[in-house]
């Protein structure tokens, strides 16, 4: 069988987790997207650190997660959507072994934000590692939006992303990909970690400045933040401690979604940014996008904020125009399963970028292939 034709990997890279398994597979393999360079010299044989997770100098997956403390922790993703090419390639590496798989046997499809930073130059040279040094059979970047209405079942949406690393909406007009209108900004889940470290340390005297106690925040915020939030709550540290923050507290790290100024950024908040989004589109379609918003990420599941992105786009809007938000339950791995899905389909076999096409025309190849 020509390994084209094996089940495609399908990987959804975000800047606080990676999520990746066969198409078809009913669920996604999750692990940190952290690589992590060891502190401290190693004195002894032996310890629970493993090395066969280790890609090159890196420590990758559950390793990392497992022993934040032990590393150096850097993230493949930046604020802004910027992938850092050496890093996802070692993570790239990584869910190949998490789901035996042998490099080069299967067709890869990685996902991608409209929005990111650099995105066409993330492509080539990714395009580059994986056809010519890891040689896989086929390749296909996908658009995330895309990817999370294939989930949802539909074929018309305006797709909020609210993760880690943006905010973006993207338009998609009866299976159409409408990439004019596509609006965002660099105000998501890690500038609201941000706020989280500023509000922990004003409010209890807690200062965590390494890469593991980022994520300490970062986990604290995701357990606690809320915009309706009904009191105060507590958290448990790692070393046992348990610390408690006011309703306010909780609430305070998530306002600069709305308002960028807060920090200092000229940038429009979530809801003027689905607003200048729809507002792009034909003025013949923009009702049925107003009736078809889908929030995805995981930073758009935080308390409150669905109903508050509601709120402020009924103040922005006529009060005739009909407005209404769906979180899909799969908003978290939506996106993986949106891949699994299209990639399983028979006709979506002609979309691959194979190797030779690669070697005959380079990055056009990957540039045309795009589903938005």
């Amino acid at each position: 069988m020509s390994s084209l034709y094996l089940q495609p990997l399908v990987v959804d890279l975000g800047r606080s987790s990676l999520q990746s398994g066969l198409a078809g597979s009913p669920s996604p393999q999750t692990s940190p997207s952290l690589v992590g360079t060891l502190k401290h010299p190693r004195v002894m044989a032996g310890g629970n650190i493993p090395t066969d997770e280790t890609i090159g100098n890196w420590h990758t997956g559950k390793t990392v997660g497992s022993h934040p403390g032990a590393f150096v922790l850097e993230k493949a993703v930046d604020i802004g959507g910027k992938v850092d090419v050496e890093k996802y390639a070692a993570l790239l590496q990584h869910t190949h072994q998490l789901n035996s798989c042998t490099i080069g046997s299967h067709p890869v499809m990685l996902t991608e934000n409209t929005t990111a930073a650099n995105l066409m130059r993330t492509r080539t040279e990714l395009s580059q590692i994986l056809f010519e040094e890891y040689q896989v059979p086929a390749l296909f970047f996908s658009s995330t939006a895309v990817l999370s209405l294939y989930s949802a079942g539909v074929t018309t949406g305006s797709v909020i992303t609210l993760g880690d690393s943006l905010m973006e909406c993207c338009n998609v007009y009866q299976g159409l990909g409408l990439p004019h209108s596509t609006s965002g900004n660099s105000v998501a889940g890690g500038r609201v970690t941000g706020e989280m470290l500023k509000t922990i340390k004003s409010e209890t005297g807690l200062s965590l400045t390494t890469s593991a106690e980022y994520e300490i925040a970062q986990k604290w915020k995701e357990d606690c933040c809320s915009l309706s939030a009904s009191g105060a709550k507590e958290y448990k540290l790692p070393d046992g401690t348990a610390v408690s923050l006011n309703k306010a507290s909780l609430s305070q790290p998530l306002e600069c979604l709305f308002d960028p100024m807060l920090l200092g950024l000229e940038e429009q908040g979530c809801h003027k940014v689905v607003k200048e989004a729809i507002q792009k589109c034909d003025i013949d379609i923009r009702e049925e996008m107003w009736g078809n918003l889908y929030l995805m990420g995981g930073t758009g599941g935080a308390g409150g904020v669905g109903e508050r992105i509601l709120k402020e786009l009924r103040a922005l809007s006529s009060p005739h125009t009909r407005i209404r938000i769906t979180k899909p339950n799969a908003r978290v791995d939506g996106v993986w399963v949106g891949g699994s899905i299209l990639a399983s389909l028979s006709a979506f076999k002609g979309m691959w970028v194979d190797r030779e096409e690669w070697t005959e025309k380079g990055e056009e190849s990957v540039r045309r292939r795009m589903l938005i």
